[in-house]
């Protein structure tokens, strides 16, 4: 048990990412953490996901930089579903161009890749506490 887990227990996130790796390791802190992880490996599958499933799920992490369905055009579509979800960003790439996005999104965080845990932690607990 961690010292985030009285803040996490019982929560659950979906992770969305198209890179296998990335979301396993993620997966792993995320458990570690004390959450439930439900993953998407595109933005259809996240959106499927989220759209049977929202009322479950606490908060979404999702990569900016995906095949057919972007992270973009993700977050667009689950605040179609959920105007108040809470939804972080990831990106692996630390100059890649949201400044004008930003606002228009109304995400709820940005993550760099590749995040480590007590960043991770910290940014999750600001956003769902």
């Amino acid at each position: 048990m961690t010292a985030y887990s009285r803040y996490f227990k019982g929560k659950t996130v979906l992770l969305v990412d198209d890179e296998g790796i990335v979301l396993d390791v993620a997966m792993r802190m995320l458990e570690y953490l004390g959450f439930s992880v439900v993953v998407a490996k595109s933005g259809n599958e996240a959106i499927q996901k989220f759209e049977s499933k929202a009322e479950n799920i606490d908060c979404v992490i999702l990569d900016i930089v995906m095949p057919i369905v972007d992270g973009f055009e993700t977050l667009r579509a689950l605040r179609n579903i959920d105007k108040s979800a809470k939804i972080l960003l990831i990106t692996a790439s630390p100059t890649y161009d949201i400044q004008g996005k930003y606002d228009t999104l109304r995400m709820d965080g940005l993550l760099h890749k590749p995040v480590d845990m007590s960043e991770l932690a910290e940014v999750l607990k600001k956003v769902l506490t």
